[in-house]
C-alpha cells in the first residue's frame, strides 16, 4: 500500500513501512554503480501491474531493439471488444526468445484486463505469470477508495498488531539504555552486551542492510564523520545479512575501533529500525544519546554534531 508519503508492504510474518518524513531517500530514484534503481514505492512486489508502472513497462519495450511488439487495437476476447499488445524480446545476437508478454486492455479505457508473462520459455528456468484485474464502475468511489493508515489497520488488524515494526518507534530510544544483542562477528565469534552494560567511550551502532541502495555511502560518511570529532569514537557496524563477501566488500579491511557483526535482523526489529540505514548514536554509559536514520548529503556533519554532544 503506498499513499500520500507512506508505504507499506507485508510478508513473511514482516511488516516493513516506510514514511517519506522520516526518510524521504527511501521514495528518491537513484543511480550506484552505474545501475538505476527506482524508490521503495515502485520496487515492492507486483507494484509493476500498477497500470502507471505498466505504462512505464511498455514505453521500455519500444524503445528495446531486442523486442518486437505487435498491437490489435480491436479484437474481440470472450466476446467483448478489447485491445490485445504482444511483446516478444529475443536474447541479443540470438534468434532464441527471452521472454513473452501478453497484454489485453479495455477498449475504451484502456485499462488492463488480463497481462501473461512467459520467462524463458523452453528452459528449466521457464517461469509463466498471469495477472487477471478486477473490474470496478468507472467512478465509482467505492471501487477505489482512498488508503489511510486507519483504514489499513481496520482491514489487517492482526497484521499490524501482531508484526508491525514501525520505523517511528527508534525515535522514542534517545535517553534509554540500549536494546541488549548477542551477534556473530565476521570472524565467527560472538559480540553480546546487555542493556546494562557501559561502552568504553562513545559508540555508534550502525544497522545495515548489506542489499541496501545507500550502505556503502552511510559507511564513508559515518567514518568521515567519525575520524573528524576532537576524541576517540567506536563503531559497531550491524548487518541484517550474514554472506561474509558481500559484507567485506563494503566495509573493507577492518579498522581499529570498528566491530563487524552478523545477522542483526533481531537488533534492528527490537530498536524499532524498519527503515535501514540507521545509526544509534551511545554514550559510555550505554544510553542512546541520539538517532539518524536514511542516508543523507549532510551525514558526516550530522555524525560529528551528535556524536559529540554524546561525548560530552
Amino acid at each position: 500500500a503506498y499513499f500520500s508519503g507512506n508505504h507499506y508492504r507485508y510478508s513473511s510474518r514482516r511488516l516493513q513501512e516506510y514514511h517519506y518524513e522520516a526518510d524521504s531517500m527511501a521514495f528518491r530514484p537513484r543511480e550506484i554503480g552505474g545501475l538505476k534503481g527506482d524508490g521503495v514505492q515502485r520496487t515492492a512486489q507486483f507494484a509493476s501491474l500498477l497500470p502507471t508502472l505498466l505504462a512505464d513497462e511498455i514505453e521500455n519495450l519500444a524503445k528495446d531493439p531486442s523486442c518486437t511488439m505487435t498491437l490489435n487495437a480491436d479484437t474481440i476476447i470472450g466476446g467483448i471488444s478489447r485491445t490485445a499488445l504482444r511483446a516478444v524480446r529475443h536474447l541479443e545476437g540470438q534468434e532464441r526468445t527471452a521472454s513473452e508478454a501478453g497484454m489485453i486492455f479495455d477498449s475504451s479505457t484502456l485499462l488492463p484486463v488480463r497481462l501473461h508473462y512467459e520467462n524463458s520459455p523452453g528452459t528449466v528456468s521457464e517461469q509463466t505469470v498471469d495477472a487477471d484485474y478486477l473490474t470496478a464502475t468507472v467512478g465509482d468511489p467505492a471501487g477505489c477508495p482512498a488508503l489511510t493508515e486507519e483504514q489499513l489497520i481496520a482491514t489487517y488488524p492482526d497484521v499490524f498488531a501482531n508484526y508491525r515494526r514501525s520505523n517511528f518507534r527508534v525515535e522514542s530510544l534517545p535517553g534509554n539504555p540500549m536494546p541488549e544483542f548477542a551477534l556473530p562477528t565476521l570472524t565467527g565469534e560472538r559480540y553480546s552486551r546487555l542493556a546494562t552494560d557501559r561502552f568504553a567511550s562513545p559508540t555508534l551502532i550502525v544497522v545495515l542492510d548489506p542489499e541496501g541502495g545507500f550502505t556503502g555511502q552511510f559507511i564513508d560518511a559515518v567514518r568521515q564523520g567519525v575520524a573528524q570529532l576532537p576524541f576517540a569514537a567506536d563503531i559497531i557496524w550491524a548487518f541484517t545479512g550474514n554472506h561474509a563477501d558481500t559484507i567485506e566488500s563494503l566495509t573493507g579491511p577492518a579498522r581499529l575501533g570498528e566491530t563487524t557483526l552478523i545477522s542483526a535482523r533481531g537488533l534492528a526489529r527490537d530498536c524499532g529500525a524498519a527503515t535501514l540505514p540507521a545509526a544509534l548514536i551511545c554514550r559510555k554509559d550505554g544510553r542512546v544519546a541520539d538517532i539518524i536514520v536514511g542516508f543523507n548529503n549532510n551525514l558526516a556533519a550530522d555524525v560529528i554534531q551528535k556524536t559529540t554532544v554524546a561525548g560530552q
